[in-house]
């Protein structure tokens, strides 16, 4: 009686777990947390840790350097973000065209920043505001 009562249960009398496969493995897909897949362009995320645990997208010729672009998740243009070290390293903001370039530039940063802005040493270090685009 006792058998056929819990014949539906997970175990089989024998110390092993029975039951579905594809059920335990669909329940373990969902618990898994989702990946996210940023787009690179050509030419981009070269260099040592170069694009590292990055999450935004980077277009043509960007994120150039060592250690650059690390834990980005802001999208990040054409022509930007190459330098030394750190630069864009745990940008927020989005980085348009021919932005950020230079040693350790836009580091922190969690404003957005115009086409042809935030270029030199050190540039917009840790800036919060959005940073419009330089008229040339």
């Amino acid at each position: 009686m006792t058998q056929s009562m819990f014949h539906g249960s997970a175990c089989n009398g024998k110390g092993k777990q029975r039951g579905q496969p594809a059920v335990r493995l669909l329940l373990g897909l969902t618990l898994l947390p989702a990946m996210v897949l940023a787009n690179v362009g050509h030419n981009s995320c070269v260099g040592e840790n170069a694009c590292l645990d990055n999450t935004g997208d980077v277009k043509n010729d960007s994120c150039n350097g060592l250690i650059v672009c690390q834990r980005n998740t802001g999208d990040v243009g054409n022509d930007s973000c190459n330098g030394f070290i750190a630069t864009c390293e745990r940008n927020t903001g989005d980085v348009k065209n021919n932005s950020c370039n230079g040693y350790a530039a836009c580091t922190q940063n969690t404003g957005d920043v115009g086409n042809g802005s935030c270029t030199g040493f050190v540039a917009c270090l840790s800036n919060l505001d959005g940073v419009r685009e330089r008229f040339m």
